[in-house]
This record gives structure tokens, sequence and C-alpha cells, in this order.
């Protein structure tokens, strides 16, 4: 039966404007109250009654129930704006019991019939959608039920998840509610399976490492050795273009496909046991080592010797790892490394920040979003970084740049540069490049 506030809003929303059903219906959406929505689904049919372009895109996108979305879904030809919204409708998958998305073709075998030919844009708008079902999801990445998907396919369906937040995801329901959260684990654990099944090419290299860059590690639970899986994960020695390919890009500083993938694999395999840190870094495979930096608890030590040794890998790796960010120490130890990839920095002729400015961006987003990691630091009331900088601050740079290249005038300059940067906020380094050209060509 209908309760009053139904019929109270279903009134307000036939009278109100197409924009203002819109805004309302979106923020519904973000809102979640479930328990108390004043929308229910006669009111979504009656809405969809008004046959109004712009309130049919809302409630294919923000709709609630099945029996208003679905007859626009069907209705809608392959691509058009009411099948995209419908497919990225978060709202639906929010029903209890409920099947979404296989309830939108009729079951698994015709979703699987319509997923052997969908075309990229509808592929997209589903897989990018983080309410798709558990249970969905799972079985589609184990192949199991009536998932036949073909290979070039699920490469495709692969690829999109890794976009999909839903992958990276921690459980955020009922503590207590133990199978729920064993349902949204077994997600990560299916896409952690694909490293052991699939045929190990080239694109399938790509779509694990984009998929595994950021996916949940510890819900691995069926994978005991992911560092087992690390061998089926290399690049064919023979295939000549393949291998300069790769020599080319680990020269620029990036891995490649295969190299991504074991990293993902051994970054599994650190999350599931800390103790292998000292295999890793030990390794003669440089994917294992960069897991190492990205996911280990380095000490100063052990940050400075994995410089030494792969450079801006080390840095990229580990600029990026929130355990090192955590005590003054391992900041410490990983500005020093910032310093002298700067000093040693073998793109300084490019359009790249240096590595200087990434360790102060960083910085700053943890300090922001983090700031008990940083309560070991005392604030000081002469901080430089709390001053603007002036136009003496450029003019002395200026001057700097234009002392022979001497030791003790590249010395003065680096001082004068670091003053800078304290000085300016992170933003000001981009209109500073454009000073810096200008006077100078590096």
């Amino acid at each position: 039966m209908r309760s009053y506030k139904n019929v109270i809003q279903e009134a307000v929303l036939l009278a109100s404007s197409p924009e203002m059903v819109l805004a309302f219906l979106e923020r519904r959406a973000v809102e979640r109250r479930n328990d108390e929505d004043e929308v229910d689904e006669e009111t979504e049919v009656a809405l969809r009654g008004r046959n109004n372009l712009l309130v049919n895109l809302a409630l294919a996108k923000h709709g609630k129930f099945m029996a208003t979305v679905l007859p626009m879904f069907e209705a809608c030809e392959p691509s058009g704006a009411i099948r995209l919204a419908t497919l990225a409708n978060t709202m639906l998958g929010d029903r209890i019991f409920s099947d979404f998305p296989t309830d939108l073709f009729g079951g698994p075998e015709q979703m699987a019939a319509w997923m052997d030919t969908a075309p990229d844009d509808e592929l997209s708008a589903l897989f990018e959608n983080p309410n798709l079902s558990n249970s969905f999801l799972t079985d589609l990445l184990k192949g199991s039920r009536s998932w036949d998907v073909p290979d070039e396919k699920m490469l495709t369906i692969v690829t999109i998840l890794a976009n999909n937040e839903r992958m990276r995801a921690a459980y955020a329901g009922d503590s207590m509610d133990g199978f729920a959260e064993y349902l949204h684990g077994a997600v990560f654990n299916a896409a952690w399976k694909l490293a052991e099944r699939v045929p190990t090419t080239e694109r399938w290299a790509l779509a694990l490492r984009c998929l595994y860059n950021d996916c949940m590690q510890m819900e691995a639970f069926s994978i005991e050795k992911p560092l087992d899986l690390v061998a089926r994960w290399h690049s064919d020695p023979a295939d000549a273009e393949l291998m300069a390919w790769e020599s080319e890009g680990l020269a620029g500083g990036w891995l490649s496909h295969y190299q991504g993938v074991r990293k993902g694999l051994a970054r599994l395999a650190l999350a599931k046991d800390y103790k292998l840190l000292a295999e890793l870094l030990a390794s003669e495979d440089l994917a294992l080592r960069c897991a190492a930096y990205s996911d280990g608890d380095l000490s100063p030590s052990q940050l400075s010797a994995a410089y030494d040794k792969d450079g801006e890998f080390a840095f990229d790796g580990a600029v990026r790892n929130h355990k090192l960010w955590r005590t003054a120490p391992r900041r410490d130890a990983l500005e020093e490394v910032a310093w002298a990839m700067a000093d040693n920095d073998k793109h300084k002729h490019s359009d790249l920040p240096p590595a200087t400015f990434i360790f102060n961006r960083i910085k700053e987003d943890h300090q922001k979003n983090h700031p008990a990691w940083f309560k070991d630091e005392e604030d000081s009331e002469d901080d430089p970084g709390d001053k603007p900088a002036t136009k003496a601050d450029v003019q002395a740079l200026a001057e700097r740049m234009a002392t022979p290249e001497s030791d003790q005038g590249m010395e003065q300059f680096k001082q004068t540069l670091a003053t800078l940067s304290n000085h300016v906020g992170w933003v000001w380094w981009f209109s500073l490049g454009a000073l810096i050209a200008s006077l100078r060509h590096w």
C-alpha cells in the first residue's frame, strides 16, 4: 500500500519541470535513502508517462525499479542515450535480491549473446558501473555458468573493468555479515585467478597489467603462492620486435606489459607475506623489485640502496608507497632520493616535472588527507613555504642561471632554486618552467 508521502511526492514531481525532476533523481541516487524513499515504483512509472526526453534519461540513469527502466531500454536503438544511461545506472543494483544487469536481458544466456556483439560504448557503460552484482562479476571472471564469452570480447571487458572503482573498493557493508563480505572479496579472487588461466599473449598482459595496478590484493584467498605464476608471464625472447620495444620502454623508465603483470603478482605475494620483502629486493627481476618499492615497508637504508640500483624505477614506486610517508625517517630518505633524482634527471630537457616537484605535490596531498602521519614534524613560524614568491626570488634565479657552470655556480643555482621551490605553490612550477625556458635553454 502506498503511503501519503508517495502520493504527495508523485504530485510534486509531475508538476515539476524536467530539470527539477533530473536534479531530484540525481540527489536521490547520491543520498541512497532506501528506508525512507518517497519515490515508489508507481511514481517512476507515472514520470515515464510524461514522455519527456530529459525525464526519461533521468529515469534511465537513476531509476530504482526495473519496471520503470526496462521498457525504455528495450525500445531504444543500440548505443542510444537511454540504453547507455540504463547500463550505467547505479540504483538498479541496490535493490535487495537484484540480479542487475542480467535481468535487463532476460537471463545469463541472453546477456552472454548480447556481450558477444555489443558495441564498445555499451560495454564501457556497463563495466564501468560500480554497482554490478558480486555474483555476476565473479561468475563472469571465472568463466562459469553461461558466461562463455569469446576471448577477444573478454579481453575488452577486463580492460574496461580496470577503470571500475569497484575493482579497488574495500568492503564497506555490515562488518557482522561475513557472507556478504565473502561475496565482495570473491570478485577480487576471480580477477587474480585470471593470471592462472588466460592465454599469455601481449594483449592479455596489457589487460591484466591495468587490472592489477590497483586491484585489491588481500582478497585472493585461493592463490596461495602468487610468485609461482610469475614464470607464466614473460615475453617471448624470439620476438625481436617486442624485445626491442620493451628495451626502449625500459630506457624511458617504463615496465613492459609482462613486467607489469609480474609486478602485480609480486605485490599480491607481498601483501600475503611481508617477510618476502628481502627476497623481492634481491630478485634479478626488475618487476619483482618494483613491487617491493611500491608496496614494501622499506627502511631508509633499503630505499637508498634501491635508488642506487634502479634509479627512477625505485623512486617512482617508492614515492607512491604509503608506508614510506608515515614516519619522518622514511620521508626524509624519500626526499633525499627525490633530490638525487632531480640532480641526475635525464628528462630535464622535457616537459616532465622534476622529482622534487612530484615529492612535494604528493606530500601536500598526504598532509591534507593524513595529518596524523606528520604529527612528528614541528611547525615553524619561519617556514619559507608560508611565504609567497617575490620578483627578487625570480631575479636571483635568473642571475644564477647566467652564472658560468662551475661547481660553485651550480651549487648556488641549486640553493636558489630550492628556496624558490619552497616559496611557490606546486601550481606555480608550470609557469616557472615557462619563465626558465625563456631565460635560458637547458
